[in-house]
């Protein structure tokens, strides 16, 4: 965020009292003739008083002529309502800092006031002065990275809303100041402004620049502008995002030789930007190495954002270094830092005068805090003319979406030999819990999480987890199954058959007796791998079992002769039960066949457990042993069904009759 409660207390003595939102924010320090970056270290209150660090900074008001601005761009994110917040990323010539020997590091909290002038205006006539979290650093090419982080609320989604016309006028936010550096061949010393459009009844967020804020290039070559829409993958990006030269609104001009100017059908000059995908050739046809000032301005879903940056040409014989190509991975929040394992880029630079470093364009986005210069943890491990970045990269709960990091890669003894960047597009993404489905044969099925199966019948229930990370592992798990009694139900158990991410396990359950008109619900939990970046995640998920009344699957061996034994019925009863179905008692059985061995009843009103069992000549004992719900309570109700046998005919009257 902007100032948290720590950074305020840090505030200039000589700065206003701060206001709301919609006014000013906060008058910063005024120190006429200074220019650059003040500030104080985070936890170290500030470097001397007030009035010695403006006396030093206009002490180096000479020096501010040759501007320590390099480069910003600036990004949004709608909240509640009307609310956006955006995250403004500004680059600065880091040995200007007044901090001891230009020392400022990453997490070092600094205001934005170079000449008085650095504003950031959120197009509805309020204006704020801006301070910044350093989150990087580059010690070899002297610039540091500050972010700032502000929410603002408007009256309304837009501007304003048209009959004629373009439909909307969108908010217009801008970030203004002074000076450019004035090695630059075009814009050099001259005023900054970059801005972003605010619709938001057409866009959730802006693209999202990540441009590193010096770009290297070598005469002729071409490089690619990083700016992804977090809701869009990047094939869907393509044809939804657009990309042009900023206007020319007197802050910027098309350097020397830049218009674009169509040769022949296999040569273009000038300053050529492809509006599709971003990329930039740099064909200048005189004088092309140098320092240059670009503006892009990046669109999608009806809203735009500019970034701005320097683009360092390179004479076409420079050798620099080669870094493998860029890709695309997945990361996912709840993890510690969001990759299985840290993903990795190379570069090589034979004849090195120093070793290889790595420069990165990348910062986490909109919250409060300090992350890293990478929002993660890089190593670069050099050896000889070679070296590797690996990147671990810490993913918060807020930061969904497509997001790029950039990557240079350079000579750190002579950081203007640098490659252009190579970036890898990733996605961060939920990663609450494995998702758990559960499915069973059609027979079985009576909704997604209840089956019905028969006494002596298998059932399986196919348990699904998934995580979408394919080297994850995934446990599934059966807890203890108790019935009404609260003893363990037997007859039920877990089946593992496929592991990893997409693991599948089988609930086998094969009722017993005595379990007919039983529920059983039996519940599962698929544990995501634990690791150093990943943390425990569990899904829980339970199902309902119904053992059918009155139903009894054959098993190898049986006659009705056994099976009435057990089920405390005359085998001629049984028989009568199945006529139609058996026609041979003593031939027909087939293992794994259903039949019945008593018939359904349903609850009348009035109807108790002992005059239900008077009427069939039979007892309460014999109706609970048929009946697995009734175990325990002698509570039923109107239209609940029972399974019943009777022993003889009874001579009593029905009830109601």
């Amino acid at each position: 965020g902007r100032a948290k409660a720590s950074a305020k207390s840090l505030s200039h003595s000589s700065g206003a009292a701060s206001l709301s939102t919609n006014g000013w924010r906060r008058r910063g320090p005024s120190c006429s003739g200074a220019q650059g970056v003040t500030g104080r270290m985070r936890g170290g209150g500030m470097r001397g008083s007030a009035g010695l660090l403006c006396l030093a900074l206009l002490g180096l008001a000479g020096q501010a002529r040759a501007g320590t601005f390099l480069s910003a761009n600036i990004r949004w994110v709608k909240k509640e309502g009307n609310q956006v917040s955006f995250d403004v990323a500004t680059y600065w010539k880091r040995s200007f800092s007044p901090f001891k020997d230009g020392a400022a590091q990453p997490g070092d909290i600094i205001d934005l006031i170079a000449q008085n002038t650095v504003q950031f205006a959120f197009g509805d006539g309020t204006t704020e002065f801006l301070q910044g979290v350093v989150t990087n650093v580059n010690v070899h090419d002297d610039w540091l990275e500050a972010v700032s982080t502000v929410t603002h609320t408007y009256a309304q989604p837009f501007k304003q809303e048209h009959e004629t016309g373009p439909q909307y006028t969108p908010w217009t936010a801008s970030l203004t100041g002074c000076c450019r550096s004035s090695t630059l061949r075009n814009d050099g010393d001259g005023k900054f402004f970059i801005a972003a459009s605010i619709n938001l009844a057409l866009a959730m967020e802006s693209p999202d620049p990540r441009v590193p804020p010096k770009v290297f290039v070598k005469e002729g070559g071409a490089f690619q502008i990083a700016a992804p829409v977090p809701s869009l993958t990047p094939a869907s990006a393509r044809g939804a995002v657009s990309y042009s030269l900023c206007p020319f609104v007197g802050t910027w001009t098309l350097p020397a030789g830049g218009e674009v100017v169509v040769v022949d059908a296999n040569t273009t000059k000038g300053v050529v930007l492809d509006g599709a995908t971003g990329e930039m050739a740099w064909r200048l046809p005189t004088n092309p190495t140098g320092q240059f000032h670009v503006c892009v301005q990046i669109e999608s879903s009806g809203v735009w954002t500019q970034t701005d940056f320097e683009v360092v040409s390179l004479a076409a014989a420079t050798v620099v270094p080669t870094v493998s190509a860029g890709y695309e991975l997945v990361a996912f929040v709840g993890y510690r830092a969001g990759n299985p394992a840290p993903f990795t880029l190379t570069a090589t630079l034979p004849g090195a005068s120093g070793t290889v470093g790595f420069t990165v364009g990348y910062r986490s986005r909109f919250e409060d805090g300090a992350p890293s210069a990478t929002g993660g943890v890089l190593t670069t491990v050099a050896a000889g003319d070679s070296a590797t970045v690996s990147v671990e990269y810490l993913v918060p709960s807020w930061t969904l979406g497509w997001v790029a990091m950039c990557f240079s890669a350079y000579d750190t003894a002579n950081p203007s030999v640098s490659s252009s960047p190579v970036c890898i597009n990733f996605l961060s993404t939920a990663d609450s819990a494995p998702t758990l489905t559960a499915t069973a044969a059609s027979e079985f099925a009576l909704g997604p999480t209840r089956f019905r199966v028969r006494e002596g019948q298998e059932l399986r229930v196919n348990f699904n987890a998934l995580i979408p990370p394919l080297d994850a592992n995934v446990q599934i798990s059966l807890e203890p199954v108790h019935g009404l009694s609260g003893a363990l139900v037997e007859g039920i158990s877990i089946a593992h058959r496929i592991t990893g991410n997409n693991a599948s396990s089988d609930l086998v359950f094969v009722p017993p007796r005595a379990m007919a008109g039983a529920h059983v619900e039996a519940c599962v939990q698929a544990v995501g791998q634990a690791g150093e970046y990943r943390r425990l995640e569990t899904r829980r998920m339970c199902v309902v079992i119904e053992v059918q009344r009155c139903q009894w699957t054959v098993q190898e061996a049986e006659s009705m002769v056994t099976i009435a034994a057990e089920t405390g019925v005359s085998w001629l009863q049984l028989w009568n039960f199945n006529k139609g179905v058996v026609t041979r008692p003593d031939f027909d059985l087939r293992s794994g066949e259903s039949i019945k061995v008593g018939q359904l009843y349903e609850v009348d009103d009035g109807d108790t457990l002992s005059n239900i069992a008077a009427r069939f000549s039979s007892s309460v004992s014999r109706l609970r042993d048929m009946n697995a719900d009734l175990a325990g309570s002698d509570t039923i109700a109107p239209g609940q069904l029972l399974c019943v046998t009777f022993n003889q005919c009874s001579d009593a009257p029905a009830q109601g009759a």
